[in-house]
């Protein structure tokens, strides 16, 4: 917890034009957001599927989060099977063989936090796949209910559809189990209307004859996903998405996009096309604690046509991450591609190049996009090869991917790795080879404390013009407690201040992580941008300086010099095309900041936004999620310089338009 003793009170700050350095044009994509599926972002989070484990496919002993749902005496063994798959892809699938059927016998999925959240009323579209075996003669129900509030009662019936004799494909029974004949797959779809809200709904299937039935596949989606898109995400996480107008996505990690193996990186050609076939891949963030925990699995429902869709729809540049030939140096053992190998991973690129922006006609990877409901092209003007990456190994690999990819897609920026940390040995040697090797942007990372920020919030000033330009791509300020605390969002904004002014060097910059589930089990990394549990979601002080800085991003920067040193202040300075000034402030310190703005400044309307609160340790929770947020006030303005004071522990747009 910070602690702080007043002292005189701070100096006057005094900004005024400096005539030695001229205006920058500020890139488009200096704010953006990082997703990674960290914290159970994507399934249980933003992807907006209800069923957890839908394909059975989880490498687990039982079939994870699924229960048993026996009734009035029913009893059944079930299992997982592969036999005849619906797809080879994902080719698991659940038997129930019930013995007794008793009034329904099947199982339960609760969803990925005890209980699935409906309105009554609203609509949910049901899919799944069977087939009966053993010459099966009885009928499938499927129910969405909610459980009883005493033990021994009925749950509430919310929702059902109903299987008939006939609907199903069955297998003829044979003399032994292997004589039984495997019947094909049958696709069930419906659209489920609850009849009351629920916020712990579970939804189960039953067999009401004793006998074989196979389950594939089995899902609930609500039709209010954003934009009412089919596999769509989830609306109240958008919108906070949206608020920010990033205009830079960087997915799909992180350490997620290299994985702890060959085995387990996130291969985009794995996450598009039918959902169905889309592989299952192990969240190498289930791993952390040191052991597998096998309960955190990513479907891949989200996936890179989902991503690019995302961006469009915000109005975003993508900024996917692939491999530089190596998996997670983090990871122990790494795994090192052959050097003779690396084409596979130039064709990876390429060919994901072509997914996004190529011709349906002509190129198969474009065809697939087309057929996902996209026939125009994504925009796709960047992509990072490597993540955190390193020394020897990734040098003799990087040059090897990149200089292929940029010979074949000139118009493509590739961003490339600095090494997993700043101001140290391993970051001293990317910049030297990678300015020596010619490269375009280089991605830095500083998870640090409030000191370093403070004492940086200046270092772009000195870096090379010609150098690398840089992407602020995971950034977040450490405190001891690893609290999102509006002082760790002050120190913050102090670095962003040094991005808007240098942004002729720092290109790019976005926040990480992005999302922290409340409802998921186990590790959890702190801190993070935007909390959320399966009803409620709230913006950390964090959250709300990025919103404050990106959505006041001047087109132009407007240098000025300062009268005098303040060690706690921070500014930065800038015009919109329109004419409108805006002016960014800062202060890190616990005494109101007193300045004047010695800019010549037209009459006009003042706006003044404000991020701050009395306590420096001041979060914000799920009970209170606005306890730091934006304030704003308006008045207006006669024109010339502006006096003002700063509130302790602030950052402050002033928006002056004419």
């Amino acid at each position: 917890m910070l602690t702080h003793v007043l002292v005189a009170a701070l100096p006057l700050l005094t900004l005024a034009p400096d005539a030695e350095k001229t205006s920058l044009d500020v890139p488009e994509t200096l704010y953006g957001i990082f997703f990674e599926d960290i914290n159970w972002a994507a399934d249980g989070g933003i992807y907006a599927e209800m069923v957890a484990n839908r394909g059975f496919d989880w490498r687990t002993e039982r079939p994870g989060y699924w229960e048993y749902d026996f009734r009035g005496g029913a009893e059944a063994r079930v299992t997982q099977e592969w036999a005849k798959p619906l797809y080879p892809e994902n080719a698991q699938y659940l038997r129930i063989e019930a013995i007794g059927a008793g009034t329904g016998c099947g199982v339960r999925n609760r969803g990925f936090a005890n209980g699935m959240v409906v309105k009554a009323g609203a609509k949910y579209d049901l899919k799944f796949y069977a087939r009966g075996t053993d010459g099966y003669t009885g009928s499938l129900r499927v129910v969405l209910e909610k459980p009883a509030a005493e033990k021994g009662k009925a749950p509430e019936l919310l929702a059902e559809y109903k299987v008939a004799p006939g609907e199903l494909k069955v297998g003829k029974a044979g003399a032994t189990p292997f004589d039984r004949e495997l019947a094909d797959w049958t696709k069930f779809t419906a659209v489920l209307e609850p009849t009351a809200d629920a916020t712990n709904a579970t939804l189960s299937i039953l067999l009401d004859t004793k006998g074989i039935v196979d389950l594939e596949f089995v899902s609930l989606f609500p039709e209010e996903t954003y934009k009412r898109q089919p596999n769509g995400l989830r609306p109240d996480l958008v919108e906070k998405l949206a608020a920010l107008q990033p205009k830079l996505i960087r997915f799909p990690g992180g350490c997620i996009a290299e994985g702890d193996d060959f085995m387990s990186w996130f291969d985009w050609k794995r996450s598009v096309g039918p959902v169905e076939r889309r592989y299952l891949n192990e969240n190498r963030w289930d791993t952390e604690g040191g052991k597998r925990n096998l309960v955190y699995w990513q479907t891949q429902g989200l996936g890179y046509f989902e991503y690019f869709r995302l961006c469009e729809d915000l109005g975003a540049e993508p900024l996917p991450i692939c491999l530089a030939g190596l998996t997670c140096q983090y990871r122990r053992p790494t795994h090192y591609a052959p050097l003779d190998s690396l084409d596979y991973f130039v064709t990876n690129i390429c060919d994901l190049i072509e997914f996004a922006t190529g011709n349906p006609a002509t190129n198969p990877w474009a065809k697939i996009r087309a057929e996902m409901g996209h026939p125009a092209p994504f925009a796709l003007h960047y992509v990072g090869i490597g993540n955190e990456n390193w020394d020897k190994p990734f040098f003799d690999r990087f040059p090897l991917i990149a200089s292929k990819v940029k010979a074949l897609y000139p118009n493509v920026t590739i961003v490339s790795s600095s090494g997993p940390n700043v101001d140290e040995g391993r970051w001293e040697r990317a910049w030297e080879f990678m300015t020596k090797y010619g490269a375009e942007i280089l991605d830095e990372h500083y998870y640090r404390p409030p000191d370093w920020f403070l004492k940086n919030a200046n270092r772009y000033d000195t870096y090379s013009r010609t150098a690398p330009k840089v992407y602020a791509g995971e950034y977040a300020c450490h405190e001891k407690g690893r609290e999102n605390s509006l002082h760790s969002a002050i120190c913050e904004a102090a670095m962003m201040c040094g991005f808007e002014r240098n942004c002729d060097v720092v290109r790019m910059s976005s926040y990480a992580p992005l999302f922290n589930n409340l409802d998921a089990p186990g590790y959890h990394w702190r801190p993070d941008m935007i909390w959320f549990d399966k009803t409620r979601v709230f913006g950390t002080p964090n959250y709300y300086v990025q919103k404050l800085f990106a959505t006041n991003r001047p087109d132009v920067t407007v240098p000025v010099k300062a009268g005098v040193n303040c060690a706690t202040a921070f500014w930065s300075v800038g015009q919109k095309l329109d004419g409108t000034t805006i002016v960014k402030l800062v202060n890190a310190a616990g005494e109101a900041q007193p300045i004047a703005l010695d800019l010549a400044l037209s009459a006009g309307t003042l706006t003044v936004e404000t991020v701050t609160d009395a306590d420096p340790n001041a979060v914000n929770t799920i009970d209170d999620p606005e306890r730091v947020t934006i304030k704003t006030t308006t008045e207006a303005f006669a024109g010339g310089s502006l006096t003002r004071e700063l509130a302790p522990w602030s950052a402050t747009v002033l928006k002056l338009a004419k």
